[in-house]
Formats: structure tokens, C-alpha cells, sequence
């Protein structure tokens, strides 16, 4: 499709573009870039502007454009006016970010690591009495019951997840930092890989698993993105981030590992800059892993028998 062809020649000279799309004089642009520049970048602003906005809002957008300056000579401002008349303020917020922004986005996950959970020393109440973890004990079936936290097992189903934000600090637009648990409703997942542990959060005695995930992105203030967590006890939750900041940081304490994290799984972002990044596993999945040994095999197979034929 023409989309993906203008995506994987914008991402191809993503480094090389410095220059926003009102750039002037247009010949002034980076040697190599004019074509990405006047036809990809912007062909895949305006479709990233129709999956976030609606096809609707944005033929409403030009149909007043073309109304109001048919035989005319508008300018940027003239258009990006028309788009906020007839497509509403949050498109052509969207549209002027991406024509005057030096850099195309590019949204990545950073970083995915999961490991075994340490109930802390001290002494916890139960049913039962007074539990004492020492200091030298060692994290094992005995204690796991013991962290019952909203954090870690919610009567209500919920996932609760630990979100820090650094928040952004941008003249007229300054928003302070945070770190905070949130829940989020869990999603079903069609996933063998997401269904291995099948762990049982109403059971006490299973073990917890301490996560932490990283993404970062281009900190627009027009570009929210969804971010999807899946956990290998078969939920998954989607986090609905607004963006503004240069990165993101996710933290689990569940009886289920974090095992993927995709940022926009929907693929709305054909702006974005490289679709490669966008998401991470903590563990190679095996068939994929599989398919490629089996085409890695042929072709050393290949290569044998050609060099063969020159002995």
C-alpha cells in the first residue's frame, strides 16, 4: 500500500530530517530529504490525522478550505484556520504541530525486564498471627502470600500498574511530574505465549513477579498514543498516554510476568518514524525464532551446494 511505501522512506532518512515542513526556502532543505519532505511526510500527517481525528473531520477541514480560498492564494495560516473551522481545534492543533515540528516523531519501547519478586523483611499481620520475613530469608513459597497488596491483587479484577510521567515543562504548557499506581480493566488475550504461567491471582500462594517497562516518544503535545501491556496470566491492559512527555515508565508487582509492551497496536501513528520499535517481548517468541532458524538453515544449505559447484 502507498502508505507503508512512504513510511519505510520517511523512517529510512528519519536522522537526516531536520527541517519542518514550512521550512523556507524550500530548496534550503536537506540534500537528499526534498521528496520525503514534500510528498511522504506530508501524505502521512494528513492520514495519521484521519485515524486520530475521523475521515469525516478531516473532509469537513478541507471542504471549508477549498470554499473559502477556490481561485485564491491561501497561505499555512489560512489553511490550518480552515481545519480548525471545519475539523474542529484539536485537528489543526495536530496539523500544525506536525508541519512546524523540526523532527518526525518516533515513538520505542526502551526497555522490558521482569524478575522474582522479594517480599521484604519486617513482620506482616495474617489470619493466623504475626509472620516475621528475616532479613537473610530468601523469597519462597512461604512468604509469597504475605504481599497482599491493592498493588499486587484487586478484589475488583483490576490491573494495577505503577506510571511515572516526568511531565513537561514547555513555556505556557507546564505539567508537573508524577509517579502514581493506576488500575486499568483487564483485556482478554488470544495468546499462547500470554496464557503459559496461567497464573491465578485469587490464589495467595502463587509467586509474584516485579516488572518495569520503559518507552519513549517525541513529547508532542498533539500526538497521544495507546500503550498496550500483556501479561502471561492471559490479560492485558492499554494505557491511554497523552504523549507530553519525552518518556514513560511502567511497573508491576503481579502473579503474572509482563511479557509485551506495543505502543500503538491500532497503527494509527503512519507518521511515526519507525514502526520497528514500537514494541518488545521479554522472551523471543518460539515459532517466530523457529521460522527463522528453518530460512538461516536453507540458506547456509544454499550456499554450500552454489560453492560446491566452483570446487
Amino acid at each position: 500500500a502507498l502508505p507503508d511505501f512512504f513510511r519505510l522512506g520517511l523512517g529510512s532518512l528519519r536522522e537526516r530530517i531536520r527541517e519542518p515542513l514550512l521550512h523556507r526556502p524550500t530548496f534550503l532543505f536537506a540534500p537528499g530529504t526534498f521528496g520525503a519532505q514534500f510528498y511522504a511526510r506530508t501524505a502521512l500527517s494528513l492520514a495519521t490525522a484521519e485515524r486520530l481525528f475521523g475521515r469525516r473531520n478531516l473532509d469537513r477541514g478541507f471542504a471549508t478550505y477549498y470554499r473559502r480560498w477556490r481561485f485564491e492564494h491561501p497561505g499555512p495560516e489560512d489553511f490550518l484556520a480552515a481545519m480548525a473551522e471545519g475539523g474542529g481545534e484539536d485537528l489543526a492543533a495536530f496539523l500544525r504541530e506536525a508541519l512546524t515540528r523540526e523532527r518526525i516523531p518516533d515513538f520505542r519501547v526502551q526497555s522490558l525486564e521482569c524478575s522474582k519478586y522479594d517480599v521484604p523483611p519486617g513482620h506482616y499481620p495474617t489470619p493466623e498471627g504475626r509472620v516475621e520475613v528475616p532479613l537473610e530469608a530468601d523469597t519462597d513459597e512461604e512468604y509469597w502470600g504475605l504481599v497482599d497488596l491493592p498493588a499486587t491483587r484487586d478484589a475488583n479484577a483490576r490491573v494495577w500498574v505503577e506510571i511515572s510521567d516526568p511531565g513537561r515543562f514547555r513555556e505556557g504548557a507546564e505539567e508537573p511530574g508524577s509517579v502514581r499506581w493506576e488500575s486499568f480493566p483487564p483485556e482478554a488475550v488470544d495468546d499462547a505465549a500470554a496464557r503459559e504461567s496461567a497464573a491465578d491471582e485469587t490464589e495467595l500462594r502463587k509467586p509474584l513477579y516485579a516488572c518495569r517497562a520503559q518507552i519513549e516518544g517525541p513529547a508532542w503535545d498533539h500526538l497521544p498514543v495507546d500503550v498496550r501491556l500483556v501479561f502471561d496470566d492471559g490479560v492485558a491492559i492499554t494505557d491511554h498516554w497523552d504523549g507530553h512527555a519525552p518518556w514513560r515508565a511502567y511497573r508491576s508487582r503481579r502473579a503474572g510476568r509482563l511479557i509485551e509492551v506495543r505502543i500503538d497496536p491500532a497503527g494509527n501513528l503512519l507518521i511515526d518514524g519507525s514502526a520497528a520499535n514500537n514494541g518488545r517481548r521479554l522472551e523471543a517468541e518460539p515459532r517466530f525464532t523457529a521460522e527463522w532458524s528453518g530460512w538461516i538453515t536453507a540458506l547456509s544449505q544454499w550456499l554450500a551446494a552454489g560453492a560446491s559447484l566452483w570446487l
